[in-house]
């Protein structure tokens, strides 16, 4: 049942017009519907009394006769039904799915340039040969700790046999040739250990050498940036298009999105080198210093949370360069 009594009226009033102003005419398929609300909300304004918010001076609402103001009110309620009906609908499809293949086809190519490039990224075909060098080290060194407790064994069995009384010769004969046998098992299980372990600092060098360049490093912190850039749209269009909330004039600042992670993410990664976002002795001058990993997580996240970012490199800068101005003759009336 439509209320009639004026506070209702005019909350109604009000509603509408709050709601009218809220909607775009930006967006395909509404303004013909927008300009039938703008219609029947100009011809109400005329017939409602100024103490409901119209601007029929000449009466009020409690003057107005009990027929006319259900008529009115029933009018009212039927322009927030259109004014709803504005709000719901659907998104052009023409605008949403050439931004969905966009969001789709972009994520899934930064996924695959960035799994071409994350071993050589994070310097892992290098790691791979010093991981092997390194158990076939551990090997030989167990060998020779073998090697050198079988000698030590046989060292101990001679004195014994030398020290026994009566002496026996073939007691200490046998424990000679296992000494002998034990020092010649020894010293092939230390050349192994010696070819080992330069097998092992040659693959450590290599490494080392190998190690990201800084070129490679900047190159996955952009796809990085861009990825998350791409994860947000998705997650953005996804939701207003489900909530009929999209609104086709910021289709630039969804095609923009990944553009702006993958700007943000070098920013923050140069800020995170020099040590401004980043511990105390996290930054150093080589990437060997540098955790990849969460290097090139923090991207991704910039990317995602690019509005957060933004914030927090304002907060950064104004830090930065804070400064103190007292100009009485200032361009702007607020001193700045």
């Amino acid at each position: 049942m439509v209320q009639t009594d004026a506070a209702a009226v005019r909350k109604l009033f009000e509603a509408i017009v709050a709601a009218r102003a809220a909607l775009s005419v930006a967006d395909a398929g509404r303004d013909a519907r927008l300009e039938d609300v703008d219609a029947a909300l100009a011809r109400l304004r005329t017939k409602l009394p100024h103490d409901v918010g119209g601007n029929d001076t000449t009466r009020q609402w409690e003057s107005l006769a009990p027929g006319e103001r259900a008529d009115l009110a029933a009018r009212l309620d039927g322009l927030d039904e259109l004014v709803v009906g504005v709000e719901d609908v659907p998104p052009d499809p023409r605008v949403v799915l050439p931004l969905a293949v966009f969001a789709i086809a972009g994520t899934l190519l930064i996924l695959a340039f960035i799994g071409a490039r994350w071993a050589s990224a994070l310097g892992a075909e290098a790691e791979d040969r010093v991981t092997p060098a390194r158990e076939e080290l551990s090997a030989a060194t167990l060998a020779r700790s073998a090697a050198e407790e079988v000698e030590r064994a046989a060292i101990v069995e001679l004195h014994g046999a030398e020290s026994a009384e009566p002496l026996e010769q073939t007691a200490v004969d046998a424990a000679r040739r296992a000494l002998d046998a034990a020092r010649a098992a020894l010293a092939p299980a230390r050349a192994s250990e010696r070819r080992e372990n330069d097998e092992f600092q040659a693959a450590l060098a290599a490494r080392r050498a190998e190690h990201p360049s800084e070129g490679e490093v900047l190159w996955m912190v952009l796809l990085m940036g861009a990825l998350g850039g791409f994860v947000h749209l998705i997650g953005s269009l996804a939701g207003y298009v489900g909530n009929r909330k999209f609104r086709s004039h910021w289709t630039l600042f969804y095609l923009i999105m990944p553009l702006r992670g993958a700007t943000l993410a070098p920013v923050v990664y140069l800020l995170l080198r020099v040590g401004v976002l980043a511990p105390g002795g996290a930054a150093g001058p080589e990437t060997q210093s540098l955790n990849l990993v969460g290097v090139y997580a923090f991207a991704a996240l910039t990317g995602l949370f690019a509005q957060k970012a933004t914030d927090k490199l304002r907060e950064v800068f104004e830090t930065l360069f804070r400064t103190e101005r007292s100009d009485r003759d200032s361009l702007s009336g607020d001193g700045s």
